[in-house]
């Protein structure tokens, strides 16, 4: 019977390719010219395979031809067809992985011949017999083929695969040495013949080269010398899992390393064979995908794609408790926030089946950002008393950020004094990070910081400290109230020019729907003075940028508030800003949407917008959750908050204290003479 390969062949090889398992037939060796052992009579023809005995059946109806329209398993004569699927065999040699997926189509068609009955299964049998090194004298052969033995022909097939040791596709003689099918007592035999041709079939090698078996398409004929293909020590089942962890989880954008811990681990005991692994770096963008873990035979760089890099690879072998590899520390460049750089492990073959791909699920560092603050047009003092809050030691710690790009340190800063009662921790004075700094020493970049350190010379751990027994003024006082704001929320258009308000209600919003000082009311100023209540921000408020003639038409807001809120879509603040209020009051927060004392609400997304306040500005506590600037390259130290004290301010203050008779001198200090 001819076999056809159906569709439900190809599912077996599916299923048994999945359930491959190290079952071996022992002992099996290879067995030297199987042929050879046959009794060969006079006449040329043999004894019959599995009986033994020789050919008393002479009719010719029981010697199986191939002169009809199919071909059975071992037979001969003038083929026309191919008992076994040559035209999918031949598909060529060009892959480990595509022989040994025809290793285990072949061991699935053999099956499927096998089932056929009659001289199918005779011929089907003594392939398998004598494939496993059983020559015509062992007393192992057997008509019946087991699954241990279907299992350890598949074993040393697909050895042979793996190890390029079989060639699917060429031409050879049978140098006088053939086979075909005969009744003998009564059942279908396989019995030698001395026919001398030339067909296309498959060759099996041992590893040194020399052919062990050969068997023609046409027919599954097994020709010339046959010796059996080679016992393999069954594969130790082994499953390789890469994982992938690393530190920083987060980290600022340039010049930062990334420390990784690659392992891959035998999830079976013993020890696998060698394997190839290589570690992946690459780059998602802001809202992205990140490819997760998968088996294909998809390469790393062609599986995790985002211009995916190789950082590190190799082989070896691996157990259960296999150390973590070794790849270089990471150094990462500039990047915008909220980029992931992803690094991942992947390993082939994972497992002694298949020589896919396995891929780990990549350990991921996220670009964050370290907001920054100027200081302009006047000095920084933290922690002087005022008439709200006694004197207390106020620290200044801001961070500072690498571009990897411009090779450059970029910080927060003051442009002049920074007068801490406290230590500083990174914030320049004099300006020192406007355009970037080689370093980070703060003996270098705090020109204009004021200290009380009498150590011998500069030390940065110590930058600050200076006990200033000065007292901020009162500004509330300077200015007596005149009217009150009723209602919950107050456009300044509304609000009457030379005049101080006080508040109503326990809050107020307070906007802004044109530039302060705009259509014919130059020189306008309100005060909202009311040190018992909270006043929100809600929209820009900005002084007009028309021509002034004289510092009588200089606009001018001032606040006074136990807390003043800006709303995170506020931008610009021309105003002064005092937060009077004691204890837990008296803060200035500069994104209203997150809750003070809440930080770890904020990120790039929820406070993004710039601010700056132009103005004089006081407050107990100062909470900048701004998330703005601090880009890339040499925009890494733009400012997320700005707050200017400019020239404005000082010329309106004069000529408001000179309109109350006043000129009142906030301290004094006697100096000597000087010659």
């Amino acid at each position: 019977m001819n076999f056809r390969p159906v569709k439900s062949i190809w599912a077996i090889a599916a299923l048994v390719f999945l359930s491959l398992t190290s079952a071996i037939v022992s002992p099996l060796t290879a067995h030297a010219d199987i042929f050879a052992d046959w009794y060969i009579s006079p006449g040329g023809v043999s004894e019959g395979y599995f009986s033994n005995n020789g050919v008393s059946d002479t009719n010719p109806a029981n010697r199986q031809g191939c002169g009809f329209a199919a071909c059975p398993v071992i037979s001969n004569g003038n083929y026309t067809r191919e008992s076994i699927n040559g035209g999918y065999f031949r598909g060529g040699n060009a892959s480990t992985a595509a022989s040994v997926q025809r290793a285990y189509a072949l061991v699935a068609d053999l099956k499927a011949i096998y089932g056929n009955g009659g001289w199918d299964s005779a011929g089907a049998a003594f392939v398998v017999n004598t494939m496993l090194g059983y020559g015509s004298d062992d007393p192992s052969k057997t008509r019946t083929i087991s699954p241990a033995m279907w299992q350890e022909l598949e074993n040393r097939l697909v050895d042979r695969a793996q190890r390029d040791r079989i060639n699917w596709n060429v031409d050879f003689s049978s140098n006088g040495r053939d086979t075909f099918t005969r009744i003998i007592n009564g059942q279908w035999d396989v019995v030698y013949n001395t026919t001398v041709e030339t067909r296309n079939g498959i060759l099996i090698y041992t590893d040194a080269g020399v052919e062990a078996y050969r068997i023609w398409y046409s027919c599954a004929n097994p020709v010339g010398v046959v010796e059996g293909i080679p016992l393999v020590t069954p594969p130790t089942p082994y499953s390789l899992v890469p994982t992938i962890t690393g530190s920083p989880a987060v980290i600022d954008n340039g010049g930062q390393d990334v420390t990784l811990v690659p392992t891959i681990r035998n999830g079976n005991s013993g020890t696998s064979k060698t394997a190839n692994w290589e570690t992946t770096k690459f780059v998602v963008a802001p809202g992205s995908t990140v490819p997760g873990a998968a088996i294909n035979t998809i390469n790393p760089k062609g599986y995790y794609k985002n211009g995916a890099q190789t950082v590190a690879s190799g082989s070896g072998t691996f157990t259960p408790s296999s150390p973590s590899l070794i790849v270089p520390v990471q150094t990462i460049g500039d990047y915008i926030v909220g980029t992931k750089i992803c690094f991942a492990l992947s390993v082939a073959p994972h497992n002694q089946l298949s020589n896919d791909w396995r891929h780990s699920d990549p350990f991921c560092t996220v670009i964050a950002k370290k907001p920054k603050v100027q200081v302009l047009g006047g000095d920084l003092i933290v922690g002087r008393t005022t008439p709200y809050n006694p004197a207390r030691v106020s620290q200044v710690a801001t961070s500072t950020s690498f571009s990897s790009t411009t090779s450059r340190y970029y910080g927060s800063w003051s442009e002049y004094a920074i007068i801490p009662s406290g230590t500083v921790r990174g914030m320049a004075s004099g300006a020192m990070y406007a355009d970037g700094a080689s370093g980070t020493n703060l003996c270098s970049l705090s020109v204009l910081t004021i200290s009380n350190n009498t150590g011998a010379g500069c030390q940065a751990a110590a930058v600050g400290n200076y006990a200033s027994g000065s007292t901020a003024p009162n500004i509330a006082s300077r200015f007596p109230v005149t009217s009150n704001i009723s209602g919950g929320a107050v456009d300044i258009k509304n609000l009457a020019s030379a005049r101080t308000y006080s508040i109503n209600n326990a809050t107020l919003d307070v906007s802004s729907s044109q530039s302060i000082g705009m259509n014919g009311t130059k020189g306008k100023w309100i005060v909202i003075n009311d040190p018992d209540a909270t006043v929100t921000i809600t929209s820009n408020i900005n002084y007009t940028n028309s021509n002034l003639a004289s510092v009588d038409d200089i606009p001018q807001v001032v606040i006074i508030a136990r807390n003043i809120i800006i709303a995170p879509g506020v931008t610009n603040v021309d105003a002064w800003l005092i937060a009077a209020g004691t204890g837990a009051n008296g803060y200035i927060n500069t994104c209203g949407s997150i809750p003070i004392g809440s930080p770890a609400g904020i990120n790039s997304n929820n406070c993004n917008q710039p601010l700056t306040i132009n103005g004089p500005v006081m407050a107990n506590k100062l909470y900048m959750y701004r998330t703005a600037g601090s880009g890339i390259n040499a925009a890494t130290g733009s400012p997320a908050e700005v707050f200017n004290l400019r020239a404005d301010a000082y010329l309106w203050a004069s000529v408001y204290s000179s309109s109350t008779g006043r000129l009142p001198t906030v301290s004094t200090k006697e100096l000597p003479p000087l010659f």
